[in-house]
């Protein structure tokens, strides 16, 4: 996920929900693997072979998925995922600024 680009509240949800898949996908074969009993010793080392292809394909989807946390923060810190957009909370905040704004300005008048 480029973090320069302007991403969507659904792309966003989008690509939450295909990285948990993965991570779901790759533990669940995991588990699957685990609960297989193989009793000779060739079967044996096939499956640990799978499982450690598994568990490190596992561990870069959870990679991945820190990767789109640091790419969310790094967007509601500087820059284009807007979070408030044109809401009606973000008119009332900025109607309440600007009468703290003038009353402001009303006291520093008076006060000079």
């Amino acid at each position: 996920m480029n973090p320069s680009a302007v991403r969507t509240t659904s792309a966003l949800l989008d690509e939450i929900n295909n990285r948990r898949d993965d991570l779901i996908k790759h533990f669940s074969t995991i588990i699957q693997l685990a609960s297989q009993n193989k009793p000779d010793r060739i079967a044996a080392v096939n499956l640990q072979l799978q499982m450690q292809v598994e568990t490190s394909f596992l561990i870069s989807k959870a990679e991945r998925l820190q990767e789109l946390v640091r790419t969310m923060q790094e967007c509601w810190l500087y820059g284009p995922l807007d979070t408030m957009g044109n809401s009606e909370i973000k008119q009332q905040t900025d109607a309440e600024a600007d009468k703290v704004l003038k009353l402001l300005q009303q006291l520093s008048e008076k006060q000079q």
